[in-house]
Parts: C-alpha cells; structure tokens; sequence
C-alpha cells in the first residue's frame, strides 16, 4: 500500500458523516511491523491531528484526548502492536474510534468491500 492509496483510504473515513452523537472522528493506526514508521511523517490531512503514541506517552495522549482537546479529529499512529482491551489506556476512544490498518488482509477486505470485521 503506497502513500497516496494510504492518503485516500484515511480521507474517506474522516469524510464520512459522523453519527451516534459523535462530534469527531479518531483514527487509531496500529502499525506492528513499523512499516509506515517513517512514512508518517509525510501524511499529512486537512483538518486532523496526527498524533505518535509510544508506550511512554499513553496518559499525555488520552488527556489530550478528553481534556485539552475534545473536538479535533485525530489520526493516533503506533508502531507497536494493538494492545489487549484491559491493558489498553485508551479504549474507550478506540470502540469511539476507527481502526486503520495496512495489513494484506485488510487491504484485501477494503478492496473487495467486505466491512463485517468478523470475518
């Protein structure tokens, strides 16, 4: 997956109508392999705050979240993998969220338009 494919898919989701009293869209990209570790840097979308979480900025980042910035979109990019839902800080915003992934599966189930993720 390239940069401007990346681009267009992240567009998409922050164009689309926020519903469920949702005020704002956050993103969650969680790039295990690192592959996009550099890439990022270059990703850049109107609008949305891109934000690095690292293991050692988890409570900076769910207080910028909830207490210095409640209504900008977010696009929240690790590289490290997606952690277990009773260790995860920031839950709550990621079931609020969308999850972006560049894995082959996913990759294959957006092209074919599959959307159920428990397939």
């Amino acid at each position: 997956m390239n940069l401007g494919e990346i681009r267009r898919v992240l567009m998409d989701i922050y164009g689309k109508e926020l519903t469920n009293g949702r005020k704002r869209h956050i993103v969650f990209w969680y790039d295990e392999e690192g592959e996009f570790k550099e890439e990022i840097k270059e990703i850049s979308i109107e609008n949305v705050r891109k934000w690095i979480l690292t293991k050692h900025n988890l409570f900076a980042t769910k207080y910028e979240l909830e207490k210095n910035d409640p209504n900008s979109h977010f696009l929240i990019y690790a590289n490290f993998p997606k952690p277990l839902p009773r260790e995860d800080w920031l839950y709550d915003q990621f079931k609020l969220g969308h999850e972006f992934a560049t894995d082959k599966t996913t990759i294959t189930m957006r092209e074919l338009g599959v959307t159920n993720d428990a397939l």
